[in-house]
């Protein structure tokens, strides 16, 4: 059944995972000042800290906000003035799935808690399987060094500042290297700078236009800055190059959100969840779709969807809200 309700537009909600990056140097203290105090460290699977600053949200177990905080550059927070109760902490980057623990200060005033950060799949963090050019091939031995450096920092330690040093090295030691480009421009995306992200993939595209996965990776970069018709042709071209890319259908389809054509949208959300059936954040954007699309039954499914694999999420507030405004707006949802 198509949704119908003349109160859907006020159903109607962007999630910023959708158009914006994750936040970044936001902080809100604790919204009631009591005993508790609650320190942490964010870190990445490898057991070194997130030096990149995560997003940290304290919440009552029964739901609300108490605080949030962004980790430092040792992957440290803390939170002082909590109330006596349990509370549920979540750490969110970008490129990672969020991480959650639960914490008693009912019982205990203090506690310290760990959270631990797992990479998503993305079109960013994939090495390029595309044809090596001759350039590559005959980089000098320094600019190769530096650039397993630089990969190894970024691909297997999520070290994307600290890859940042070798990667410019090996490209002042060859300017024409495309990888060191296109991982300096996965770096930079996964830094918060899609605009300088834009620049280094699109020079690594005009020296190895086989490079499949830096079209992707561009394409993300253009979505980051709102681009959203430039983010296109490059999105295209990447799933052309590499179709079974969850994350690069997923990219296309908010591309397509964007520009209003929402039939698109909902074929590569659908392809993206085809392909990761357990992605949520592409449960969301086919969400945001069928409501455009004024069908609120499987809209509603797609929330709940999205409920279930990430229950602790960083949207997981807003789409508990929507979902019970859609159950309330079709009575075969109860």
């Amino acid at each position: 059944m198509k949704f119908s309700i003349l109160s859907l537009p006020r159903l109607l909600f962007f999630f910023s995972l959708i158009f914006t990056p994750a936040i970044a140097g936001a902080s809100q203290g604790p919204s009631n000042s009591g005993p508790g105090e609650l320190q942490g460290q964010v870190q990445l699977a490898d057991g070194s800290p997130y030096r990149d600053g995560a997003l940290v949200k304290v919440e009552f177990d029964m739901g609300g906000m108490s605080a949030q905080v962004v980790s430092d550059s040792r992957g440290r927070f803390s939170v002082a003035g909590l109330q006596k109760s349990r509370y549920t902490v979540t750490a969110h980057a970008v490129g990672f799935r969020d991480a959650t623990a639960d914490v008693d200060l009912d019982s205990f005033p203090r506690a310290t808690v760990q959270l631990t950060l797992r990479a998503l799949p993305s079109p960013a963090a994939a090495s390029p399987s595309g044809t090596i050019s001759a350039n590559d091939l005959n980089v000098p031995e320094g600019a190769r060094a530096e650039f397993e450096k630089g990969r190894a920092l970024l691909l297997e330690k999520h070290k994307s500042a600290d890859s940042v040093k070798p990667f410019l090295k090996a490209i002042q030691m060859a300017p024409a290297y495309s990888q060191a480009h296109f991982l300096l421009g996965t770096a930079y995306l996964e830094m918060g700078r899609p605009a300088d992200a834009e620049t280094e993939l699109a020079k690594a595209i005009s020296l190895n236009d086989k490079l499949d996965a830096a079209y992707l990776a561009l394409g993300s970069s253009l979505i980051e800055q709102k681009k959203f018709a430039d983010a296109e042709k490059p999105l295209v071209r990447g799933l052309e190059l590499l179709p079974d890319s969850a994350p690069g259908h997923y990219d296309l389809g908010r591309t397509y959100y964007a520009l209003n054509r929402y039939e698109d949208a909902e074929t590569h959300a659908r392809k993206a969840i085809a392909l990761a059936p357990d992605f949520p954040e592409a449960h969301l954007l086919l969400g945001n779709v069928l409501l455009r699309l004024r069908d609120g039954p499987h809209a509603l499914a797609e929330f709940q969807e999205y409920l279930r694999l990430a229950p602790n999420g960083a949207f997981a507030g807003p789409a508990q809200e929507l979902v019970k405004k859609l159950q309330a707006a079709l009575p075969e949802a109860h």
